[in-house]
C-alpha cells in the first residue's frame, strides 16, 4: 500500500459473525452451567467430580473472560481513513473511538505477533486506546497492510522484522 494512497475503507463482520462474537458465549456458557447445577444441588465425596467441576468453572471463567475483551476492543464497523481509524458498533454501547496512525504505539497479537489467528489489536497505550479486530473482519488484509504501512517507522519495523522472522521459520519448516 503505498503512502500517498487516498485511504477511505470500512471494515466490518457478515451477521452470522457478528451474531458469533456478541452472543456466542451464552450457549457454552449455559451448557457448562448444566454441568455445575447438579453439583450444586447433590455435592459427591469423589475428589474427581471437584476436579471436573473445577475445570468446568475454569473453562466458563476464562470464556467469559475473552468474550468481554472482545466486547471491550472489537467494534464490528471500522472505518480506516487517510489519518485515523474511526472504529464504532462495539457491543451495547454507542461509543466511537478515534485512533490516528501517528498515535499507535503497538501493533500486536494475530498475524501481527506472527500467528497465524487470533484477536488483533491497535493499540496506544499512552490514550489507554486499544482497538480489535480478527481474521475474520472482510477484507482484513488491507486493513492489516493499511495498520502496518501508516503506523509509526518504530512500530513498522518491529512487525515487518517479527514478519520476516516468521517467513523464516516456515521456509525451514518445508
Amino acid at each position: 500500500m503505498a503512502t500517498g494512497q487516498k485511504i477511505d475503507h470500512v471494515f466490518t463482520y457478515n451477521r452470522f459473525l457478528k451474531f458469533a462474537y456478541r452472543y456466542g458465549n451464552i450457549p457454552v456458557s449455559m451448557l457448562l452451567g448444566m454441568y455445575i447445577v447438579p453439583f450444586i444441588a447433590d455435592p459427591s465425596p469423589r475428589l474427581v467430580h471437584y476436579l471436573f467441576f473445577f475445570i468446568v468453572v475454569v473453562l466458563l471463567l476464562g470464556i467469559n473472560a475473552f468474550f468481554y475483551k472482545v466486547w471491550r476492543v472489537v467494534p464490528f464497523k471500522i472505518h480506516a481513513l487517510d489519518d485515523r481509524i474511526v472504529a464504532s458498533e462495539f457491543f451495547l454501547t454507542s461509543k466511537e473511538v478515534v485512533l490516528f496512525y501517528k498515535d499507535i504505539e503497538n501493533l500486536k497479537g494475530g498475524t501481527f505477533s506472527g500467528k497465524f489467528n487470533g484477536i488483533m489489536i491497535a493499540e496506544s497505550t499512552s490514550q489507554d486506546i486499544q482497538i480489535g479486530f480478527f481474521a475474520r473482519l472482510e477484507n482484513s488484509r488491507l486493513f492489516e497492510a493499511i495498520l502496518i504501512s501508516r503506523a509509526p517507522q518504530p512500530v513498522y519495523e518491529k512487525v515487518t522484522a517479527l514478519l520476516k522472522q516468521r517467513k523464516e521459520e516456515l521456509k525451514k519448516k518445508k
